[in-house]
């Protein structure tokens, strides 16, 4: 895997999920990492993008999982709502 090949599959809409993404950005680091010795920049710089990717997905997921709760929790609040009093609901953002 490689920047260019994951730019055109971006390009392409050939990215159908953000696993499919993922996949490719944690093997592009991998390949570069097996690919260079230890102590070459580029595996170091693989590395790197690596780990911050790692971090970035999880970021990721939790705030999926935080907006599914919340939407979840919203739905069942709507639905104990009497009908004639209902709210119009503003969503709620992350870190804002």
């Amino acid at each position: 895997m490689d920047f260019g090949t994951m730019r055109a599959k971006v390009h392409e809409d050939m990215y159908t999920s953000l696993q499919q993404f993922k996949r490719d950005v944690l093997l592009l680091c991998f390949n570069a990492m097996n690919a260079y010795p230890e102590t070459s920049r580029h595996h170091k710089v693989a590395e790197d993008i690596g780990c911050h990717a790692v971090n970035v997905f999880e970021d990721l997921n939790v705030q999926h999982e935080i907006l599914n709760l919340d939407s979840s929790s919203n739905k069942e609040h709507q639905s104990k709502k009497s009908h004639g009093r209902q709210k119009s609901a503003s969503p709620k953002f992350m870190g804002t």
